[in-house]
C-alpha cells in the first residue's frame, strides 16, 4: 500500500536523475571528502584484486575469488547495521547526517558499488567452476577418426 502524503502537501514524482541529482547537492563533497573517498577504498580495492588474478586458473586465484564473492557479500548485509550505527555517531564521521532511517546513502555509497564487486565475482567463480568441470573431460574426448585409428592399432589376440 502506498502512504498518502499529509494533508496539504503534494504528492511528487521524481525521477531517478532528478533523485541522483539532488543527492549530490545535498552532499557536502569538500567537507566530507575523507568520509567519501573511506567508502570507495574497499570496493576500489576488492575489484582490483579480482582483475589483477584474472585468468591465472590456480587454486589461489580460484579461492580468492570464493573469498571476493563472500566478503562482498557480507559486507552487502551489513549495510543495514552500518547505517544504524552511523546514523548514532554521524558527528564523528561526517559534516551532516546522510544516514536516514531507510539507509538510502549507505544503499548507494556503499552496497552500490560492492554489489558491482559481487557480481564481478561471481561471474569469475561461475567461470572457474566450468573450468574445473571440464577439466575431467578433455582427456576423454576424442575425435571419431582417432577412436577408430585405436582399434585398428590394437593386437588382436592370437587364436
Amino acid at each position: 500500500m502506498q502512504q498518502e502524503p499529509p494533508p496539504g502537501v503534494a504528492q511528487q514524482h521524481f525521477s531517478l536523475y532528478e533523485t541522483l541529482e539532488a543527492t549530490s547537492y545535498a552532499i557536502a563533497w569538500k567537507d566530507d571528502a575523507k568520509f567519501l573517498v573511506s567508502l570507495a577504498v574497499l570496493p576500489a580495492t576488492l575489484l582490483l584484486t579480482l582483475f589483477s588474478k584474472i585468468g591465472h586458473g590456480s587454486n589461489s586465484s580460484n579461492i580468492l575469488h570464493l573469498v571476493v564473492l563472500g566478503l562482498s557479500g557480507l559486507l552487502i548485509l551489513s549495510a543495514e547495521l552500518l547505517n544504524t550505527l552511523l546514523h548514532r555517531n554521524w558527528r564523528s564521521v561526517a559534516s551532516q547526517n546522510y544516514f536516514d532511517e531507510n539507509g538510502v546513502f549507505m544503499s548507494i555509497f556503499w552496497s552500490g558499488p560492492l554489489l558491482i564487486v559481487f557480481a564481478v565475482a561471481l561471474v569469475l567463480v561461475m567461470k572457474d567452476v566450468f573450468q574445473l568441470l571440464e577439466l575431467p573431460r578433455k582427456p576423454n574426448r576424442r575425435s571419431p577418426q582417432q577412436q577408430g585409428s585405436e582399434k585398428a592399432e590394437t593386437p588382436k589376440a592370437s587364436q
